[in-house]
């Protein structure tokens, strides 16, 4: 066994200390805080004292098995030799304030009587507002063959509205409407039969949003090398705290999921490994549908092999979808939900307040914007039109895109801006989706 191997630097040992920080108190969030709501001892087990004690365990475990920080890259030892003192500290100063910002949003999550640790806390809305009830509300209704997962009832539910029988586990969460493909529905479902207490289910999906995050730069590190994975390895616990990202996993949003997903496509496909690469873009894209836009960087580069894996798992996807599920959510999605899309009917709140006007970013919300204004008097057919615009837009810089060439970083930061705008695609584009520009 090699002395590298034995006696990692003090750099690699701050790195990890860094990034175990950021890990346990999502890894724990995924278990075993889930056992500790379920049985109802969040009152013995304060959450602030139990969160903060994790990020108080990283130097612990990172000086006390150096094992660890040894399979880190040696260059970043040198790193902290040849840095000045101002720089770390600095540095020291932002790790600090990333633990401090992501544990408190990891005590919300795990205990919700902490608004206080919450995102915003004085804005009701973000603090009451949780994505998952939608994606858990879809995966109840998709079981039941006489109700609908897409219902548009939910979409007109107003403040105060009692809810639907079938959405009462819910509350004090507002309830969303669920509106992603039949096959996303796997994944609640997948969840809901762990532990079918909500608040348990929040803090384990937020907690795997966090995992795949981390997972999802380590390996992007570990394929671009030398310098710019020394970079990786010393910002991600500094931009993994970013608003757009904490406020997506507070609210508990896929797109977190969806893009660290996409992100490993890249990653396994400079690395040729074809079928892991395929599997996951059909993982993405039958998510979310905007990852889709990748499969055409697959066509004009020939990864056929790619290509084939796509195709191969979205068909096994949607079959083990059709099985759990059954046929009356592809036909819901078909014949209803996709109508209701394009007549602007399921959308509806797109237009509603001028909060929604205003936090839209996507293209398709442009017309919305200009009319509240008083610029122009426009709408729905202009939304429309500004969204195929984009599209085509979209589709024409995706086709470049694959033709360009460069190293990997380059390659990375084009697959990111594709991901990026392909997220603007979206009838609704919140402002998380701008978390993508993280990864550049």
């Amino acid at each position: 066994m090699s002395a590298n191997l034995i006696h990692p630097g003090l750099g690699r040992k701050l790195i990890l200390t860094s990034w175990l920080g950021i890990i346990l108190p999502y890894l724990f969030l995924v278990f075993p805080i889930p056992l500790i709501i379920s049985f109802n001892l969040l009152d013995s087990i304060p959450a602030p004292y139990f969160i903060f004690s994790l990020i108080i365990l990283s130097p612990i475990i990172s000086f006390g098995i150096p094992v660890l920080s040894s399979f880190l890259p040696e260059s970043l030892d040198l790193w902290f030799t040849n840095t000045k003192k101002i720089i770390l500290f600095l540095w020291g100063i932002g790790v600090l304030f990333s633990w401090f910002s992501i544990g408190s949003i990891a005590i919300y999550l795990m205990d919700s009587k902490y608004k206080n640790y919450s995102l915003l806390p004085e804005d009701e809305f973000i603090v009451n507002h949780s994505c998952l009830t939608a994606y858990a509300h879809g995966s109840i209704l998709a079981q039941d063959p006489s109700r609908n997962a897409f219902d548009l009832s939910i979409v007109d539910l107003r403040e105060g509205d009692p809810y639907p029988s079938t959405a009462e586990m819910f509350k004090p969460f507002k309830l969303d409407a669920y509106g992603y493909p039949p096959p996303f529905l796997l994944y609640p479902k997948l969840l809901m039969l762990i532990t079918d207490n909500y608040l348990s289910l929040r803090a384990m999906f937020s907690g795997i949003s966090m995992l795949i995050a981390i997972f999802t730069a380590f390996i992007l590190a570990k394929t671009l090398k030398g310098n710019h994975e020394k970079r990786l390895f010393i910002f991600t616990p500094l931009l993994i705290s970013s608003p757009a990202i904490a406020i997506t996993l507070q609210v508990g949003n896929f797109h977190l999921a969806a893009i660290s997903i996409s992100l490993l496509v890249w990653a396994y496909l400079e690395q040729n490994k074809n079928t892991i690469s395929g599997t996951l873009l059909s993982i993405a894209t039958l998510s979310k549908i905007s990852p889709g836009i990748l499969g055409i960087i697959f066509l004009v580069q020939k990864k056929y092999k790619a290509v084939l894996f796509t195709i191969i798992s979205a068909i096994i996807i949607c079959g083990i979808t059709y099985l759990v599920f059954g046929g009356k959510v592809w036909s819901d999605f078909i014949f209803y939900h996709m109508p209701n899309v394009q007549t602007g009917r399921a959308l509806s709140f797109l237009a509603e307040t001028d909060q929604s006007i205003e936090f839209n970013i996507a293209p398709f919300g442009i017309p919305f914007k200009l009319s509240a204004l008083g610029i122009l008097n426009i709408g729905w057919e202009e939304a429309k039109l500004a969204g195929n615009i984009f599209t085509l837009f979209l589709i024409i810089i995706t086709i470049f895109a694959g033709f360009r060439k460069g190293s990997p970083q380059f390659r990375l930061a084009i697959w990111t801006s594709i991901l990026m705008f392909a997220s603007l695609r979206s009838p609704y584009a919140a402002a998380f989706v701008m978390l993508t520009i993280s990864f550049l």
